[in-house]
């Protein structure tokens, strides 16, 4: 019986298995991470290469190493000209530059041999801990973390339907590709935040004809997912103080900066639109339809034709994990929340061998559980 099981092996479970293995000194042997796909954050890998992602919105004291400092210092050593890599007050790090740390991190600590390829099917308990069912088979362990992210919950629009779903993605869908889009393919883009803008610059910048940006409000410039304060005991402390999860559950909703964007990637897409290199359209889409072979969006009275549609409409808001937590939830009779989320207590345990990190943690971390701010947290909460 393994000692801790992770399931889920994206950016949060990889820290975590990184904390246990080396801050917590956990037996190797004892520790595994069930995780689906093939490649260590082969879905972060996905997302941020079909967003155009090239500055990250985290800055540079969130990462896959331990030591804070562990960034800065990487650059220092292996760039010739390490302050380019960062932008901005907080020092946000470069896409290339925090992948190029993040494999020296995992190799370095060979976080690849506490991987089990699997998807978990079911959870039970048994004596002295659980066991999870996997369509590799089945392991148990003392202690479960689930950590499952909202890559299955994504939002689609009511006006999305099955019938134009080969013309219709979105941007994280696991499926598509930003580098199926042909040269030539008139291109629009539903959505008003960050996927939105950083995937109509990529699609400029590989020499596409004007992508079409279609946005329900105006351009939200904000530095970060919520206020920085939320890393700290100036909101976390009043969050703290706070007894009841629809307090909280409030709280996290008024925080979270939903559809916003840095200043510097607001700057450079709204120079992209002047230039005329992007188009923008403020409107709400009512409806698509296929006509003559194309789309035509109907919003707000207009009508914009288009080869292609791709949906940077983020995520839903319900609670990660989907059908399969949702059976879990009955069958071994956890409690929730009145929004639908754990009841946690303060060290972000279910029930007793049973934690949650990322997204399922919120009720207890606040609005910066899902990001890596919140990961770290989360890591000295569980490991404490």
């Amino acid at each position: 019986m393994l000692d801790w099981l992770i399931i889920g092996g994206g950016v949060q479970g990889t820290y975590l298995s990184h904390w246990l293995a080396v801050a917590r000194g956990v037996p190797r042997a004892k520790l595994r991470v069930l995780d689906p796909h093939e490649a260590l954050l082969e879905r972060w890998r996905h997302c941020t290469r079909n967003t155009g992602v090239d500055v990250l919105r985290s800055p540079s004291v969130h990462h896959l190493d331990l030591d804070a400092g562990s960034l800065q210092r990487y650059s220092r050593r292996f760039r010739a000209n390490p302050q380019a890599e960062f932008t901005g007050p907080y020092l946000r790090p470069s896409l290339a530059l925090f992948e190029e740390h993040s494999d020296w991190v995992l190799a370095g600590a060979r976080l690849g041999e506490l991987r089990v390829r699997g998807k978990a099917r079911g959870l039970t308990r048994v004596p002295l801990g659980w066991r999870v069912e996997t369509d590799a088979g089945s392991l148990e362990a003392r202690q479960i973390v689930l950590a499952l992210g909202h890559g299955e919950n994504l939002a689609y629009p009511d006006w999305a339907g099955d019938s134009l779903q080969g013309r219709i993605r979105h941007v994280f869908d696991p499926v598509f590709r930003i580098e199926s889009i042909g040269d030539e393919e008139e291109v629009a883009i539903v959505g008003g935040g960050m996927s939105a803008v950083q995937c109509a610059l990529l699609l400029m910048k590989r020499g596409h004809r004007a992508p079409s940006v279609l946005s329900p409000h105006p351009l939200r410039v904000f530095g970060f997912d919520q206020d920085p304060c939320w890393l700290g005991p100036k909101c976390l402390g009043e969050f703290d103080r706070l007894e009841g999860f629809e307090e909280r559950r409030l709280a996290v909703r008024v925080a979270r900066e939903a559809g916003s964007m840095p200043q510097d990637l607001a700057a450079r897409f709204t120079a992209a639109v002047k230039r005329g290199r992007i188009q923008r359209f403020e409107e709400r889409v009512d409806r698509v339809e296929v006509r003559d072979g194309r789309l035509q969006i109907h919003s707000q009275g207009a009508v914009r034709a288009a080869d292609r549609l791709i949906l940077a409409t983020g995520f839903q808001g319900g609670r990660p994990g989907g059908a399969w937590l949702d059976r879990v939830i009955e069958a071994c009779e956890l409690p929730l929340a009145p929004c639908g989320f754990p009841a946690l207590d303060p060290h972000l345990v279910w029930v007793p061998g049973l934690a949650v990190i990322g997204g399922l943690a919120e009720l207890r971390l606040g609005p910066s559980a899902r990001n890596m701010g919140g990961m770290r947290m989360a890591a000295a909460k569980i490991a404490a």
